[in-house]
C-alpha cells in the first residue's frame, strides 16, 4: 500500500506529559497515510472530504469524524476558507478490548446528529487543548525556542485530554463476535466517575447516581474494565493528584482534598502507587526525576505536521470554539 506513516516522536515537550498532539488549520489535500494514533477531526469552516479505508465523507461545518489507529485515510477537496481543529491521542491511552475500534462521527454508518450533547462537550474539550498548548507548540517548533510552561496550563490539558478519552471509550465498535460490548448504562458510570472523582464518589454513592446495586457495580467492572471499582477510582484520582503536585504549587494536603481523599488515606495509595511518600516524590521532582504511576499516564509529543497550511492562532475565536459554537 502506497502512503507514508506520520511519526508522533519528531517534536518533544518533556514538560507537558500528555498523549495529544492538538492541529489547527485548514487541510485541503493531502496524500494517503496513517498513524498510531486515534485522530478526531472537527470541521469549524468551508468543507472537506475525508477517504477512511476507501470510504468517502464530506465533512462540513459542526462535523466530527473519528479516525482510529492504523486507518488508512487521506483528505481531498478542501475549500479555500476551511479551518479545521484536530486532535491526535496515542492508542496507549485509551483502554479498549481487542476487535474494538472507535465510531464516533457525525458522517457515515451510525452517526449521530451534530446537536448531539456529545459534539458540544467534545469540540469544547478540543478547542481548550489547542488554547493551551497550540502557542507552545509554535514556540516550540516555528521559533526553536523551549517555552516556560505554567502549571495550570500542564494540568488543564491532561484534565481535557482525559475527558476526550472518556468520551471516546463510549463510542466503539466490536469486530470481533468473542468481545463482548460495554453496555451504554455501564458507561454512565465510568463517565460519573471521571466527573466527580473529587467528591464523595464511594460505591454506593456511583451505583445510586447510575441506577445500579452496588453488587452489580462492583461486578460489572471486573467484567469489563477487568479491575475493581476501588483501583479504578483510585488511579485517576491519582492521575490528577499527581498532575497537581508537578504542574502547581499544590500542597500534598490540597491535592489530596482536591482528588477526594484524606491526607493519611492519600498518602497510602499514593506510596502503594510508587514506593514513596508524596513527599519524597516532590523532593525528587525538584532534582529533574520525572515516575509513570498508571499505563494511561505516559508522555506525550507534540509533532509538526508538514501536510497543513499555517494559520495564526491569534485569529482564531478560542471562545467561540470553548462554547460548541461553528466559526
Amino acid at each position: 500500500m502506497l502512503g507514508y506513516f506520520e511519526n508522533s516522536a519528531q517534536f518533544y515537550l518533556p514538560q507537558i506529559d500528555l498523549l495529544a498532539t492538538p492541529l489547527l488549520g485548514n487541510l485541503r489535500e493531502n496524500y494517503l497515510h496513517w498513524q498510531d494514533s486515534v485522530e478526531i477531526v472537527c470541521v469549524l469552516r468551508g468543507s472537506v472530504t475525508v477517504e477512511v479505508e476507501g470510504a468517502a465523507y464530506l465533512l462540513q461545518p459542526g462535523d466530527v469524524l473519528t479516525i482510529d489507529a492504523f486507518q488508512h485515510h487521506r483528505y481531498a477537496g478542501g475549500s479555500a476558507d476551511g479551518l479545521q481543529l484536530m486532535l491526535t491521542i496515542d492508542d496507549r491511552m485509551l483502554y479498549r478490548q481487542p476487535g474494538e475500534h472507535y465510531t464516533l462521527a457525525t458522517v457515515g454508518a451510525g452517526a449521530l446528529p451534530k446537536e448531539e450533547p456529545v459534539f458540544t462537550t467534545l469540540r469544547k474539550s478540543i478547542g481548550r487543548i489547542c488554547q493551551l498548548l497550540l502557542p507552545l507548540k509554535k514556540l516550540m517548533i516555528y521559533e526553536g525556542k523551549a517555552p516556560a510552561i505554567s502549571g495550570q496550563v500542564a494540568h488543564e490539558a491532561l484534565m481535557e485530554t482525559h475527558r476526550v478519552c472518556m468520551i471516546l471509550s463510549a463510542h466503539t465498535q466490536i469486530t470481533e463476535k468473542t468481545v463482548q460490548p460495554i453496555p451504554e448504562e455501564f458507561l454512565r458510570c465510568i463517565q460519573f466517575i471521571h466527573e466527580h472523582y473529587g467528591e464523595n464518589c464511594s460505591a454506593p454513592e456511583v451505583a445510586h447516581a447510575c441506577g445500579f446495586s452496588e453488587r452489580s457495580l462492583r461486578r460489572l467492572f471486573q467484567q469489563y474494565m477487568g479491575q475493581s471499582f476501588n483501583k479504578y477510582l483510585t488511579t485517576i484520582r491519582l492521575i490528577a493528584a499527581r498532575s497537581l503536585l508537578e504542574n502547581t504549587d499544590c500542597s500534598v494536603t490540597d491535592a489530596a482534598a482536591a482528588v477526594g481523599l484524606s491526607t493519611s488515606s492519600f498518602y497510602r495509595v499514593f506510596r502503594e502507587a510508587t514506593g514513596m511518600s508524596p513527599k519524597a516524590y516532590l523532593e525528587k521532582l525538584r532534582r529533574g526525576d520525572t515516575f509513570v504511576l498508571s499505563p494511561i499516564h505516559l508522555s506525550v509529543p507534540l509533532l509538526s505536521r508538514n501536510i497543513f497550511m499555517a494559520v495564526e492562532v491569534q485569529s482564531v475565536d478560542w471562545e467561540r470554539i470553548k462554547r460548541g459554537e461553528i466559526l
